[in-house]
């Protein structure tokens, strides 16, 4: 990565277009033996909200796109990175396609734009640099409630270091199947960042980076074009302000040198979120909620997810797998075989879901116990040894999560682990 200047100019607070108070009427109600008058006040209008801002003509990139810039200064950083760098990048160089044209841009001796980072402090600020046609890049958490917790970090807890938590006390409150890495709450990161040199959401390998380009006073809504969830993606403003103060409201943003805005900024059309975007926002959601002791809350996202129109079979697959999962941690046992059967009939190629029957039946003694494990596990196997299959089940898999590891739904052996 280039180096980068310190971000000391353009976040300059916003105005506000506040109406001064008026008095519009003075009223004598009533005059005493005294003399004595009593006053009313009319309430002042109210203040109007800001005008709402987008930058218009920022291209979307997908966390599959992301996946695959390669180079070798980018081997450890996240596809979100990736993907949210090369769309600021295309914003002012259209022709742009390689992270050596990002850093060839970027150079501070010889490239046309400036790369400024900084942190940034209200959403006026933010709402200052949009005005001026920049589309902003933050650093935030993956979700309001969680984020991937980077395996060092896991890797130490375990070691017994003393970050305020246990992987005892995190496994106790987990309901995610873990199909997707494991997630802690926010307040865990935080308890590491305040014992290590560094907040755990800076980590480049869990780094999660989304592009800001508009927002919504009005209605109280930030516009992120995010690699996974979608372009023009309207996230409310409480959202918004837990995920990016988790990374301590880091920022970045490229300007172009000469000062020239780009033709591109006059088209503010976006494309529609697809059926699998909005699918991905309710699963990572619901995910998170699950891996920070909130099942109801989880299962409720889990059955809006299902409820997306036009949605895929991988993520119906995806939906149900997680569902049965979550059904069998709260001894819901039949609800779980249930669900998971449902699943199988979406991909029928994973042998996830048969491997996660097998293990319920034997544990608990359900639907016929160890004779119906072993018929589980032995489809399990047979699915799991069929390398043609396998990959004809990948192809139903979404794309959008592919980076983060939910390909083990659907190898040998990859039932998620139970308590």
């Amino acid at each position: 990565m280039q180096s980068t200047t310190t971000l000391n100019q353009g976040f300059g607070s916003a105005s506000h277009r506040w109406g001064l108070p008026c008095l519009l009427a003075l009223t004598v109600l009533a005059l005493g033996p005294l003399g004595t008058s009593m006053v009313v006040f009319a309430d002042p209008p109210p203040a109007e909200a800001p005008a709402p801002v987008l930058v218009g003509g920022v291209p979307f990139i997908s966390i599959k796109e992301g996946c695959a810039i390669e180079h070798p200064a980018l081997i450890l950083y996240h596809p979100s990175s990736r993907a949210a760098h090369m769309m600021v990048l295309r914003y002012h160089r259209p022709d742009a396609k390689t992270w050596e044209d990002y850093l060839k841009a970027t150079d501070e001796q010889n490239g046309p734009l400036r790369e400024e980072w900084g942190d940034g402090k209200t959403l006026d600020e933010l709402r200052a640099l949009l005005s001026a046609g920049n589309p902003v890049l933050v650093v935030t958490a993956n979700t309001p409630y969680a984020h991937e917790l980077y395996g060092i970090f896991e890797m130490l807890i375990g070691a017994g270091a003393q970050f305020g938590v246990t992987l005892q006390d995190l496994d106790s409150q987990d309901y995610s199947s873990r199909i997707v890495g494991r997630m802690v709450g926010l307040d865990v990161h935080r308890k590491i960042g305040e014992s290590f040199p560094m907040n755990p959401l800076h980590e480049i390998a869990t780094r999660c980076v989304r592009v800001v380009v508009g927002l919504d006073p009005a209605r109280r809504v930030v516009i992120v074009h995010d690699p996974v969830f979608g372009p023009a993606w309207e996230v409310p403003y409480d959202d918004f302000e837990a995920m990016w103060s988790a990374a301590d409201r880091m920022c970045c943003v490229l300007t172009p040198k000469d000062g020239a805005r780009p033709s591109l900024a006059t088209t503010s059309a976006y494309p529609p979120r697809t059926p699998n975007q909005q699918a991905a926002e309710y699963y990572l959601y619901g995910y998170s909620l699950a891996a920070t002791g909130k099942p109801a809350e989880a299962e409720e996202r889990y059955r809006a997810g299902l409820n997306v129109r036009d949605l895929s079979p991988g993520y119906r697959f995806i939906f149900l797998q997680e569902r049965g999962y979550l059904a069998y941690r709260q001894k819901r046992v039949q609800k779980a075989l249930s669900l998971l059967r449902q699943a199988t009939e979406q991909i029928p190629q994973a042998p996830g879901p048969w491997f996660l029957m097998a293990q319920i039946c034997r544990e608990t003694g359900a639907a016929g116990g160890k004779s119906a494990a072993d018929e589980f596990q032995r489809t399990a196997e047979k699915l799991a040894g069929d390398e043609a299959a396998l990959r004809a089940g990948m192809g139903a898999f979404p794309d959008n999560l592919l980076s983060y590891g939910a390909l083990i739904t659907l190898t040998p052996g990859s039932a998620p682990v139970l308590p």
